[in-house]
């Protein structure tokens, strides 16, 4: 069976602070600029003077470049972006302001290291054959235990069948 691989990261810097780019696939990537940061200073952007932590998965559209993976008018779209100010938990919204710059430093910097990254595509590409390795092991894994209860089930009927013959043969139960 084959093994669960490791999505790549890179480390970028934007106008905001450092975050890391997890490379997911090969059409996605996940901005982290909040991994531990309450007890790490340099995690974390500051925008307007105030440190928020963000997140954000970015989906590359054909022709568009990297967007994040949900549009602002999307009822869905904290699932794209979070952010918060650092030190104020799930109360810590930040300003329409700061989002709107959060927002649009994401796309731009995640674009930007694409565009100029020399390796951007090969790592995309590795991102990509890393995912189907992934859901290809996940299938192995699927395949083995079906086929584990395919056995157990296979053994139930057999011993149902055995019963069976039992009863048509000497007319007697046997008990389960």
């Amino acid at each position: 069976m084959r093994e669960h691989l490791d999505a790549a990261t890179f480390q970028i810097m934007t106008a905001y602070g450092r975050a890391n780019l997890v490379l997911t696939s090969g059409t996605t990537i996940y901005l982290d600029a909040n991994t531990n940061g309450a007890t790490r200073p340099e995690i974390g952007w500051t925008v307007n003077g105030v440190r928020y932590f963000v997140n954000a998965h970015l989906m590359r559209m054909p022709g568009a470049g990297w967007m994040l993976a949900a549009s602002p008018s999307d009822p869905h779209a904290f699932h794209a972006v979070y952010i918060s100010r650092a030190g104020f938990g799930a109360k810590g919204d930040a300003s329409e302001s700061a989002r709107a710059k959060i927002r649009a430093e994401i796309t731009h910097a995640v674009n930007e290291w694409v565009n100029i990254t020399v390796h951007a595509a090969e790592a995309l590409n590795e991102a990509e054959r890393r995912k189907l390795n992934n859901d290809a092991a996940c299938l192995e894994e699927g395949i083995v235990e079906i086929e584990k209860k395919l056995a157990e089930k296979g053994a139930e009927l057999e011993e149902v069948q055995r019963r069976m013959t039992w009863l048509s043969h000497t007319g007697r139960i046997v008990p389960a």
